[in-house]
């Protein structure tokens, strides 16, 4: 028996440069990406680089309608080495 199958899976994904005291309007941006995320509905995003844990709470509240999850990665340490 040949099944038919098939599936449709809408990704976006974005480095959104949201690096406090160094990105330019921040806020602004961050503002029309949740408006954005809001009426395309994807099946899944990924935004790299948002890097300010109060941009990542902001979009969070507004998007929890429309992704319920999410997942903020901390960094382990404020500084960084190299070897």
């Amino acid at each position: 028996m040949k099944l038919n199958f098939s599936l449709r899976l809408r990704v976006f994904n974005l480095n959104c440069w949201d690096i406090p005291y160094l990105s330019k309007h921040r806020a602004d941006r961050m503002k029309r990406l949740g408006d954005f995320l809001n009426l395309e509905n994807f099946d899944l995003a990924l935004l790299e680089e948002v890097w300010s844990e109060q941009d990542f709470q902001y979009l969070r509240q507004r998007l929890s309608l429309t992704y319920p999850d999410a997942h903020y990665f901390r960094r382990k340490s404020s500084s960084m080495s190299t070897v």
